[in-house]
């Protein structure tokens, strides 16, 4: 899961696939937790460029407002990795991980029914 390049350390995270979202989705958890990242994908960012807002905010908030920032392109950048091209074409209109992640989870992860029917599906063709 992870390889060596220059002296970093750079993961090598699993692709979703369509087939494979509850294992893939349980393994980027653990991969944003270990980066300090998903807190931003579970709950979301709003991204404000309001200048006369940002003007009202004291400079140790500006600097914490860039830095959740930056955390939250991280997390997106490292989905958009993560995911096989088709599934990429899904959410690269996504802004933030907290997006993305919600459109993982609408398109894959699908209700109890769901699940039961396509149990009963895959049993039937077996």
């Amino acid at each position: 899961m992870a390889a060596a390049t220059n002296n970093t350390f750079q993961a090598q995270l699993p692709k979703l696939n369509a087939k494979n979202y509850d294992n893939w989705s349980i393994q980027l958890k653990v991969f944003f937790r270990s980066q300090d990242l998903w807190s931003l994908v579970e709950k979301g960012f709003t991204d404000t460029t309001d200048a006369t807002a940002f003007n009202a905010l004291l400079a140790e908030t500006w600097n914490l407002l860039v830095e959740t920032s930056k955390k939250d392109q991280k997390a997106l950048y490292h989905m958009f990795q993560a995911v096989e091209e088709p599934i990429f074409l899904k959410i690269s209109l996504a802004e933030t991980s907290h997006e993305a992640w919600y459109i993982f989870q609408k398109t894959y992860k699908g209700d109890d029914r769901v699940k039961q029917f396509r149990l009963q599906t895959l049993s039937g063709e077996f």
